[in-house]
């Protein structure tokens, strides 16, 4: 399984979604709110975090949420809490992050910020 992926974000915006590390919420109204779909405004509402990326090709994004539901998700579902900045972001690097692959570390590409919502 990938350890990164570069996807959009539920505004269009380039970031890179991080196996176990990144925090999202659930944005997509389309979702019928629960306690699996935590949506952003509902009663449900929960943060969670990215445990897989790229199992399932239609849904690549598996999140367990805080009250202990897991789903996926595709790409423009979520928020992103903690993203990273992207800059510089050359060819190489874009492929290396579209496969799963850490950047390298003398390129610093990635500098994460925790967002509050």
């Amino acid at each position: 399984m990938l350890k990164f992926m570069l996807l959009e974000d539920y505004s269009g915006n380039p970031v890179v979604f991080e196996k176990n590390r990144s925090r999202v919420k659930l944005y997509n109204k389309n979702y019928g709110p629960q306690e699996s779909n935590p949506v952003f405004g509902s009663k449900y509402e929960c943060a969670g975090t990215v445990f897989q990326l790229g199992g399932d090709k239609a849904y690549p994004i598996s999140v367990i949420w805080d009250n202990g539901h897991k789903n996926s998700y595709r790409e423009g579902d979520l928020i992103l809490l903690n993203h990273s900045e992207i800059t510089n972001l050359g060819p190489n690097e874009a492929f290396r992050l579209k496969h799963g692959k850490r950047p390298k570390p003398k390129e610093k590409i990635l500098k994460w910020k925790e967002i509050e919502y």
